[in-house]
């Protein structure tokens, strides 16, 4: 059973999910598994930084495939919100742009504080 946690860089429960996202319930636990599968594999630094919520993983090649996967993923179901994935020296950064309101829905994901 899925652990609900507000801890920065962890995945919440799917019956979290924010009311804006696109996916049926059944789908949408099966893509938090998925980025939970991530972060174990990758643990990242998550922060809200004024208008987007960044999202940084150390870079690696199931990493980058996962994470491209994902965020492909995430730009049809919650394209409320800009995905935009930047790689640089060792590190993959998620930048995830948006209202106040859209990333207060994607917060409740990733806990991003």
């Amino acid at each position: 059973m899925a652990q609900p946690t507000s801890d920065r860089g962890r995945l919440k429960s799917h019956a979290e999910l924010p009311v804006a996202c696109a996916l049926e319930a059944s789908d949408g636990a099966a893509r938090l598994i998925r980025w939970r599968a991530l972060f174990e594999m990758s643990p990242p630094e998550v922060r809200r930084d004024g208008g987007q919520i960044v999202v940084r993983f150390a870079d690696g090649p199931a990493v980058a495939v996962e994470l491209d996967a994902l965020v492909t993923a995430e730009r049809v179901c919650c394209s409320f919100v800009d995905w935009h994935v930047v790689h640089e020296d060792g590190w993959r950064e998620l930048q995830i742009r948006g209202t106040a309101d859209g990333l207060d829905a994607i917060t409740a994901i990733f806990g991003a504080a």
